[in-house]
């Protein structure tokens, strides 16, 4: 991975596994993740025909419990497996359940039996991916300040994302978690964040905001969001802390 990563530095590396990490814990895990950008994991519900959202919920926690967390953008399955497949309401069911959870894409296997199973390939053309996500991109980011997990915070940004402050320019998902990391346990540590105003379209978000801490007040709080697949890649932050 080392060797790859070196390879590839530039290239959004992702890794495609098992949907459970639990079940194969000897796996090194942690070695592909520290040089992947992305988690890919396969939610194939073989043999199901009503947990497709619960397969998926298993697995986003299962993942998000590990470290170094990734984006998770989860495959869903498209083809017949032993007289099995999955039905159009299933894979509506696995995209709604994406959508509620927050995931940024979903991808689909497999691509040659999208003439043999037009039905499902059919939902998956028709769906508003971004009809109330990229909007809530903003909400999202206060949301994941006030649980103070820095890696949280840092899965919203593109691998490239850049943030600036009036302080510093930083770029980068590692250099972002290592700054909110700081925020959030030194600058402010548990400060409650509020949104006070947002507006926006899919390409570009502004928000106000508010934080209250122990160590200081945030009443100024202006940001902008500039996105990118519901990702923020352009991340311009201003505020002033009273003491």
């Amino acid at each position: 991975m080392t060797e790859l990563r070196k390879g590839l530095n530039s290239l959004p590396i992702a890794i495609c596994s098992f949907r459970f990490p639990t079940l194969h814990r000897n796996f090194p895990w942690k070695p592909f993740l520290d040089q992947c950008d992305l988690n890919m994991p396969q939610v194939y519900w073989e043999g199901a025909h009503d947990n497709a959202g619960a397969q998926l919920k298993r697995c986003v926690r299962e993942f998000q419990a590990m470290s170094p967390f990734r984006p998770i953008v989860p495959i869903g399955p498209v083809y017949r497996a032993n007289g099995w497949g999955a039905t159009p309401g299933e894979i509506q069911e696995f995209l709604e359940t994406a959508k509620t959870l927050n995931l940024q894409a979903a991808n689909f296997f497999t691509w040659d039996y999208k003439i043999k199973l037009k039905p499902l390939w059919d939902v998956i053309v028709a769906y508003n991916w971004t009809s109330g996500s990229t909007a809530d991109t903003a909400k999202q980011y206060i949301d994941a300040l006030n649980t103070r997990d820095a890696v949280q915070v840092a899965a919203l940004y593109t691998p490239d994302a850049v943030h600036i402050t009036a302080a510093q320019t930083i770029q980068g998902t590692a250099a972002i978690q290592d700054w909110f990391s700081t925020f959030l346990t030194q600058t402010l540590p548990s400060a409650k964040f509020k949104m006070s105003g947002s507006n926006g379209d899919d390409t570009t978000r502004h928000f106000t905001w508010e934080a209250t801490s122990p160590k200081g007040k945030i009443q100024n709080g202006n940001d902008t969001f500039g996105l990118q697949n519901g990702l923020i890649s352009y991340h311009y932050s201003h505020f002033t802390i009273a003491h």
